[in-house]
């Protein structure tokens, strides 16, 4: 099964403003569903932050586009921090939403877990956090793919400041299940492989603009991109990065 993961497109309800190094979101975001269209994905996960302003209209336009793309596939919502849960929950069927969780694709379940909190801090509720690991208990004999947006591990940079409060709980809980192969998070601008244990951390570029990972706060120079995961056979998953000019 092939997976395309994009996040944080941050759309403006106007669609000419300009963000980060001068960057137009939604002509980025356009643009890179072109792109991601021409993989052929199965299934198209995005990890959050669709609007930059939290407005009705910015979710109109993501729908917009994803109808232009043609990508002839399903898709699953996680919230960001930008994101306002009424907004996404009056465009969207419930189908389509973190709400959904689990799906289960063959021998695969991927869980979408909700991290939107306060302001740009991240959390996940206790209750879900239980939820989420009876539900991975519930299938035993399937790999699991965990899909959020908060980062769960840390990028040693200014992004930190804007952490999930509770991440080492949510850690400790998943990589304690054998099942559990890989997390894919938005969040921090930034491609991310991480390797804890039989667990595969995977931080995606956003559609727009990068951030760096530096000391203090910055925009990188790196192109805007999403991330292809291909989930194979007895738990193994392939995955690239792709960026876009």
């Amino acid at each position: 099964m092939k997976l395309a993961q994009i996040t944080d497109c941050h759309l403006f309800a106007e669609t000419q403003t300009l963000g980060y190094a001068d960057i137009n979101p939604y002509l980025s975001l356009q643009l890179m569903l072109d792109v991601v269209s021409a993989h052929k994905p199965d299934f198209l996960l995005i990890t959050g932050d669709l609007s930059g302003d939290a407005s009705e209209q910015s979710y109109l336009h993501f729908k917009t586009l994803l109808e232009q793309a043609n990508l002839n596939c399903g898709y699953a919502i996680v919230p960001g921090n930008h994101d306002c849960l009424t907004a996404l929950e009056n465009q969207f069927d419930e189908s389509q939403l973190w709400t959904s969780s689990p799906h289960v694709y063959g021998e695969w379940v991927i869980h979408y877990v909700n991290t939107h909190y306060q302001q740009a801090l991240g959390l996940i509720d206790a209750s879900d956090l239980a939820d989420l690991v009876e539900d991975i208990k519930q299938y035993p004999d399937y790999s699991h793919l965990i899909a959020t947006h908060h980062h769960p591990i840390p990028t040693e940079s200014w992004m930190d400041t804007h952490e999930w409060l509770n991440r080492e709980q949510f850690t400790k809980a998943i990589e304690a299940l054998p099942q559990v192969v890989g997390v894919v998070y938005g969040h921090i601008h930034m491609d991310v492989v991480h390797q804890r244990g039989q667990v595969s951390y995977l931080g995606c570029p956003s559609t727009c603009w990068q951030w760096a990972a530096t000391p203090e706060f910055s925009a990188s120079q790196q192109a805007a991109g999403f991330r292809i995961i291909e989930l194979a056979a007895k738990g193994k998953i392939r995955t690239q990065v792709y960026r876009i000019e």
